[in-house]
């Protein structure tokens, strides 16, 4: 894995270079850092790739990729000013007749709709995918796509992780 990660307070990752990072604190607060560096209170984080909201204003995005302009599946994060409320956002694509995805703007322009702050781009194509576990059973909640097969899951290096209490 070459971004940064940190799980239960402990970082497990080697940082090649500064990736873009969700940083969640002991105190349950969240922060996006534009490189990857958490304050010392991170016990959970997790980098993407674009910061797609600032200030609650679109960020320019670079125009040298065709993935930033074509509709796929999509995984962003987004936090409010205060960082005390998160919008996970999962889009499904690459599925005619069911959901092509959207493109960044497309994403950018949602989330910014939304009302957050500051937002990042996580991943997307096939290692976009939502579970829920409940009492000890575990549910796809969305259709990933791997190798344009639907329902198909991607092996990936890294997740993202909520535990609400009963």
């Amino acid at each position: 894995m070459n971004a940064y990660a940190i799980s239960n307070g402990d970082d497990y990752s080697i940082i090649d270079r500064n990736w873009p990072t969700l940083c969640l604190s002991v105190n349950n607060y969240a922060q996006i850092s534009n490189n990857s560096i958490c304050s010392a209170q991170t016990i959970q984080a997790i980098s993407g790739n674009l910061i797609l909201v600032a200030n609650g204003q679109a960020v320019t995005l670079p125009k040298n990729s065709s993935l930033n302009q074509r509709p796929y599946p999509r995984t962003a994060v987004a936090i409010n000013q205060r960082g005390d409320k998160l919008w996970l956002i999962l889009v499904d694509g690459k599925q005619p007749f069911y959901s092509d995805g959207v493109t960044l703007v497309e994403l950018t322009e949602f989330i910014i709709n939304l009302g957050a702050d500051k937002a990042l781009n996580l991943d997307g194509g096939g290692s976009t995918t939502l579970v829920v576990s409940s009492n000890s059973q575990t549910k796809l909640l969305n259709s990933p796509t791997h190798t344009l097969v639907p329902m198909r899951e991607r092996s990936i290096a890294n997740h993202l992780g909520f535990y609400a209490l009963p």
